[in-house]
């Protein structure tokens, strides 16, 4: 394979696609302002020029393999090459779109840990068997290697997890998705309001023919909160049955193993998501939790690497949700330097308790205050002041924090809350900030940058002891 190739030529449409609808809106305007006629040739016009572009760049990437190492060629006007052999490789990526999978392909992405591109520095699309001679080629380094790794067996690999329906259940049903909710409606609305103007469209008569203004205006708070109630419920069960059946679609017969130092993952039903870490590339663990998986010790487990996860929407899972009994014994199994059950941790002292409370307070009564001027309505501050109290708490809890000489554990959030577990040689630095007010209570923020996928990642801690700085100070190799 020594002689330049090129992608599978579905790439093209893939590509065109992917083009039209990242500018989708964009050209809805210049599509729907003119005539039919005119309309259809505006938008042939732009398909055609994207489909050229894409061949353009499916005409240019060209790669090759020699002397054990690949070589991968891009750029349409100024060429790039780049060489990757094993010893510069953070990550590989074997996956299938719907598409890909139709067809038989394949797509593998290569990272070396280089954060400044945000996408995947190699990205290659064949046939099984193309992918599977490129991905041993690159993860040898000497012809002698290749022989060896053909007559000696490879590492058995660790216990196998696999995550079960119930887990997958969990998940769905413990998501945040009151996001998604605000989300829909406003994106809908806001699709709506653009598409009748575009159209010239004026639905306000039958909106008032069948749906009375002053009415709901003069209804009681109780009445609306009630409908309010009723509403989102309504919404919320429809999300809920989004969220499973997207949940088990996408992490379908998820798959997690150890072997040769590498982590290897694989899942999805659909789409196919298959990768590769090396242990060594792993910077740090984040555990991720809802108020529910709070309650009820579970956790959404990702791994943060140099080079994966710095695509938009991708992010390297290590386990879609556990139990802390099982956590522990996915981190022992799989990545043990990691553990963190030893580490004692520190919370903030209560004198700094009033600090979590203040600004959020203070804020949400003049917010609230605002509104109940504005509608009369002094109500809105007895319905969500518990909420906001509830939340500052909670934040108040959560915000904790522990070290040795191997790892650094930190977690913050009220209502979602993080975890991140970083190895101590990932640190890059610890920065101790104050204010006239916390000196007088002898606490301070801690920032703690390391190594991530966005070349430098910050971890946030507030109000803490300030005698923790020289205890970590100590612990980071510089």
């Amino acid at each position: 394979m020594d002689k330049p190739q090129r992608n599978h030529p579905s790439t093209i449409i893939s590509q065109t696609f992917k083009y039209i609808k990242g500018n989708f809106f964009i050209f809805i305007p210049m599509v729907l302002n003119n005539e039919i006629l005119v309309s259809i040739a505006i938008g042939a016009g732009i398909c055609i020029l994207m489909a050229i572009y894409s061949i353009l760049v499916w005409y240019t990437k060209k790669f090759y393999l020699k002397d054990n190492m690949l070589y991968y060629q891009t750029g349409i006007i100024s060429k790039k090459v780049l060489t990757l052999s094993k010893d510069n490789i953070s990550t590989m990526d074997i996956g299938q779109s719907f598409l890909q999978r139709i067809i038989g392909i394949y797509r593998l992405k290569v990272d070396s840990g280089s954060t400044t591109l945000g996408k995947a520095e190699v990205d290659i699309v064949l046939n099984k068997e193309r992918i599977d001679y490129i991905k041993s080629v690159i993860e040898t380094t000497t012809d002698s290697k290749i022989q060896k790794a053909n007559t000696v067996q490879d590492k058995e690999r660790s216990r196998e997890f696999k995550c079960t329906n119930r887990e997958l259940f969990i998940l769905a049903l413990t998501k945040n998705k009151l996001g998604l909710i605000v989300t829909l409606i406003v994106s809908s609305f806001t699709f709506l309001d653009d598409l009748l103007d575009t159209l010239k469209l004026d639905i306000s008569k039958y909106v008032d023919k069948y749906f009375n203004i002053e009415d709901v205006i003069k209804k009681s708070m109780g009445e609306l909160v009630v409908f309010s109630i009723q509403l989102f419920t309504v919404i919320y069960i429809l999300s809920f049955i989004v969220s499973v059946i997207v949940t088990f679609i996408r992490y379908y017969n998820f798959i997690i193993y150890e072997q040769n130092n590498k982590l290897n993952i694989q899942y999805g039903l659909i789409s196919l998501k298959k990768y590769t870490l090396p242990i060594k590339n792993i910077q740090a663990i984040k555990l991720k939790q809802t108020l529910i998986n709070q309650w009820f010790k579970q956790y959404k487990v990702e791994v943060v690497t140099a080079g994966y996860g710095d695509e938009e929407k991708e992010e390297a899972i290590f386990y879609p949700l556990t139990d802390k009994v099982k956590l522990n014994i996915l981190i022992d199994t799989l990545i043990p330097n990691f553990n963190f059950e030893n580490i004692e941790l520190k919370y903030p002292p209560k004198k700094a308790m009033k600090r979590f409370f203040i600004f959020p307070v203070i804020f949400s009564i003049v917010i609230f205050l605002v509104i109940s001027f504005i509608f009369h309505k002094a109500v809105f501050i007895f319905m969500f002041m518990p909420i906001i109290i509830f939340s500052c708490y909670i934040e108040y809890r959560n915000n904790t924090m522990g070290y040795d000489e191997s790892i650094f554990y930190g977690s913050f959030g009220a209502f979602s809350k993080t975890s991140i577990i970083i190895k101590m040689n990932s640190v890059q630095s610890i920065t101790e900030t104050t204010n006239y007010f916390q000196r007088k209570m002898g606490v301070c923020n801690y920032k703690i940058d390391f190594y991530s996928s966005k070349l430098i990642d910050i971890l946030a801690i507030k109000n803490m002891h300030r005698y923790h700085f020289r205890g970590i100070e100590k612990n980071i190799e510089f």
